[in-house]
């Protein structure tokens, strides 16, 4: 009698399965992996909203659309420092002084203001700490080792206490795993990069 039941639900749950996929068609696609055949569905990010128990989502919350102004206002100049350090780096292995280091450096910063001054000096905080993250991102390095390469230490430790009263913090790494906005900002920058905004 088991076996019965068992095969009666089996095969009443194919059959209302046939119908919903006729009903509601699923937009995906079947991908063979080795010996596996997997059915890949892309899926939506959603939120409730809690004031009007509404779903939302990720993408058109407030928070959401500010950050992607920011990361878009701001990324070409990361990209940029990374373009440039790229090319400087085996300019700067060759340096033997630190003052050699120090002048490979100060040409990289001025090219950078040559390409974004306007951009840099008219930057909000929130903009210059998306900033400071995706140099970071581009460039495998926190925005004070950065700074400490430009300008020296004294420099670095100065500027460290000026982001601290605007509550940031120079030497805070780029960390999607571990911080929601990081993970926002890696979002964005890949479906920048793969042209989907």
């Amino acid at each position: 009698m088991k076996k019965e039941l068992i095969i009666i639900f089996f095969i009443g749950a194919i059959g209302i399965s046939l119908e919903l996929k006729a009903q509601y068609p699923l937009q995906g696609q079947w991908v063979t992996m080795g010996e596996d055949t997997l059915y890949l569905l892309k899926t939506v990010d959603i939120m409730v909203d809690k004031k009007t128990g509404k779903i939302v989502r990720k993408e058109d919350t407030k928070k959401y659309k500010d950050m992607l102004r920011r990361v878009r206002k701001v990324y070409p100049i990361a990209q940029t420092a990374a373009k440039l350090l790229d090319e400087c780096e085996e300019e700067l292995s060759k340096c033997k002084t630190e003052a050699e280091q120090k002048k490979v450096m100060r040409k990289i910063e001025k090219q950078l203001i040559k390409e974004h001054g306007s951009t840099l000096r008219g930057l909000y905080v929130s903009e210059g700490n998306v900033l400071l993250k995706l140099v970071d991102r581009e460039t495998g390095s926190s925005s004070y080792d950065f700074l400490k390469e430009m300008r020296g230490s004294f420099a670095a430790v100065m500027w460290q206490g000026v982001a601290q009263l605007f509550d940031h913090d120079l030497k805070e790494k780029f960390d999607p795993l571990n911080n929601e906005d990081d993970r926002t900002i890696e979002e964005i920058v890949t479906k920048i990069e793969r042209g989907e905004l």
